[in-house]
C-alpha cells in the first residue's frame, strides 16, 4: 500500500513560468497524496535545466501525459506529470508568426521536449488518449513519441465510458465516484482548463504506476512508422476528431405537448424525426412542463426506451403539469458503431497490433503509389455474365456492372459516381442478380 507522502515545499521550476497553482486531488479514496504542484510555461521559455529539474521527480521511470486542444482540434498544450508535480507546456499556434530568434527558441524547446521526455526509450508515457496525442504531436508539432501507453486500452468495456475510466483508475471502491466522473467528463469534453488537464496527466500517471496492471498494453512508437503511413493514420484520426467536435452539445427536441407520467417514467412522442429523442448513456434530458399556462420546475432524466416516435424518460423528481413546454437533450451523442470501430482500428494500427497499413484495399485507397498484393483468385473463378432481366442497362451502367464483377486486380476497388436518378441503385441490383445467377 502506498504510504502518505510528505507535503513538499513549493519551489517553482523556473522564474519563467507564468502561472503556478496547487491542486488537491479528490479522486482516490484509499491513498493519501500531497498537493499537486503545477507550473505553466510557454515552449519559448523551456530550457534543459527546467526539464531536468522536473524529471528529478520521475523516479518511477514513467510520466503521465494529457493534452489540450484549440480550434480545429490543433494541439495547444501538454501537461506532463510525476508523482506530485506537473509541467504544463503551452505551444505557439500553427499560424503564429515569429521573428527568427523566437522561431529558433520554439524549435529548441520542442527538441528539448522530444529528447528529454517524448522519445526517451527508458521512460513510459501514460495517457488516457495516447492515440490522439501521438497523432497531434506529429501533425501539429512534427514531434514523435516512444513508449506511449494508452491507459484506456486496459478497459474491458467501451473505453469512452465512465465505467472503463474508473476501472483503469483502480475501480469504484478505491475512488471518490463524483471526482472520478468529473475527471472523466473533462477528459471526454476536451477541457482546456489548466487544473483539469493537469489533473488528467496526474491521474494517468497514477493509473500507470499503481501496481503492475498495465504491462501487456502494446506501446505506441511513432518513430517506427514511415512518414507517409503515419500521416495517413493521423489524418484519419484528426478528421474523426473534427467531425466529433461538430456534434451539438444541446439539442431542442420537438415533441407533442401531451404526455403521460407514471412511477418516475415520462412517456413522450417526438414530432420531428431530425430532433427525435434518442436513447443514450452519455446524454441527459431536461423536460419543462406547464400547468394551466404556468411553468413548473424542470425535471432531468435519461431516455431508457425508444420505439419509433415514442420515448420513455426515467426522471428524478416528480413530474407536474398538463403539457410539455420544452424537451432538451444535453451532451454529445455517443459515437456510432462505425465511429467506435474506426477509432479502435486506428489505435491498433498505432500500437502495431493489426495489419491495416498492409491491407491491399487500404493501400489502394490511401497509398496509390503502392502496388497492393491481392489474394490470388482461383483459376476456376471467372467473371459472371451480366444478368438483369428486370430492365435493360444503358452502356455506362453495363460498364459499371462489368467492373464490379471483374476478377482483375485493377478492378478490385471501383468508384461509381452519378447524380440522383442516373441508375446507381440499378447497377447494384444488376451486380447482385448477376452474382446470384452465376454457378460459381
Amino acid at each position: 500500500m502506498r504510504l502518505p507522502a510528505p507535503v513538499p515545499t513549493y519551489h517553482p521550476l523556473s522564474t519563467m513560468a507564468d502561472e503556478h497553482i496547487s491542486i488537491d486531488q479528490k479522486i482516490f479514496r484509499k491513498f493519501s497524496f500531497p498537493p499537486i504542484l503545477v507550473d505553466s510555461i510557454h515552449e519559448n521559455s523551456l530550457t534543459d535545466e527546467i526539464l531536468q529539474t522536473f524529471l528529478e521527480g520521475a523516479t518511477d521511470g514513467a510520466i503521465g501525459v494529457a493534452s489540450s486542444y484549440g480550434p480545429r482540434c490543433v494541439l495547444a498544450a501538454i501537461a506532463f506529470s510525476t508523482h506530485s508535480r506537473v509541467l504544463f507546456v503551452r505551444f505557439s499556434g500553427p499560424n503564429s508568426r515569429h521573428r527568427s530568434k523566437k522561431r529558433q527558441q520554439v524549435f529548441t524547446g520542442r527538441e528539448l521536449l522530444q529528447d528529454a521526455i517524448l522519445c526517451r526509450p527508458d521512460m513510459l508515457k501514460y495517457s488516457f488518449k495516447m492515440d490522439h496525442l501521438a497523432v497531434a504531436l506529429f501533425l501539429d508539432l512534427s514531434l514523435y513519441i516512444v513508449g506511449g501507453v494508452d491507459v484506456l486500452s486496459a478497459a474491458v468495456d467501451d473505453r469512452r465510458s465512465p465505467e472503463a475510466f474508473m476501472m483503469v483508475l483502480g475501480g469504484k471502491p478505491t475512488l471518490y465516484e463524483s471526482g472520478a466522473k468529473a475527471l472523466h467528463r473533462s477528459n471526454e469534453t476536451h477541457s482546456t482548463k489548466l487544473a483539469d488537464v493537469s489533473l488528467q496527466a496526474w491521474a494517468a500517471f497514477q493509473a500507470g504506476t499503481m501496481g503492475n496492471r498495465l504491462p501487456t498494453i502494446p506501446r505506441i512508437d511513432t518513430k517506427r512508422f514511415r512518414r507517409l503511413r503515419l500521416n495517413i493514420l493521423a489524418k484519419i484520426c484528426r478528421d474523426s476528431e473534427r467531425l466529433e467536435a461538430l456534434k451539438p452539445t444541446i439539442v431542442k427536441n420537438e415533441v407533442d405537448a401531451e404526455f403521460s407520467s407514471k412511477n418516475g417514467s415520462l412517456s413522450l412522442t417526438s414530432s420531428r424525426f431530425r430532433t427525435r429523442i434518442m436513447r443514450s448513456k452519455t446524454q441527459t434530458i431536461m423536460v419543462e412542463t406547464t400547468s394551466q399556462g404556468q411553468l413548473n420546475a424542470a425535471v432531468v432524466g435519461c431516455a431508457t426506451r425508444v420505439n419509433g416516435r415514442s420515448a420513455t424518460i426515467t426522471v428524478t423528481g416528480r413530474v407536474n403539469g398538463d403539457q410539455v413546454r420544452s424537451v432538451t437533450t444535453i451532451g454529445k451523442e455517443a459515437p456510432t458503431n462505425a465511429e467506435s470501430e474506426r477509432e479502435a482500428v486506428v489505435l491498433q494500427a498505432l500500437q502495431q497490433t493489426n495489419t491495416l497499413l498492409s491491407r491491399p484495399f487500404f493501400q489502394s485507397i490511401w497509398i496509390p503509389a503502392a502496388t497492393p498484393s491481392w489474394p490470388r483468385s482461383s483459376p476456376e473463378v471467372t467473371r459472371p455474365p451480366v444478368y438483369y432481366p428486370h430492365a435493360p442497362l444503358n452502356p455506362s451502367q453495363e460498364c459499371a456492372v462489368r467492373k464490379i464483377l471483374s476478377c482483375k486486380d485493377e478492378d478490385r476497388v471501383v468508384v461509381i459516381q452519378g447524380p440522383p436518378g442516373t441508375g446507381k441503385t440499378t447497377v447494384i441490383a444488376a451486380s447482385v442478380t448477376s452474382i446470384m445467377n452465376s454457378s460459381d
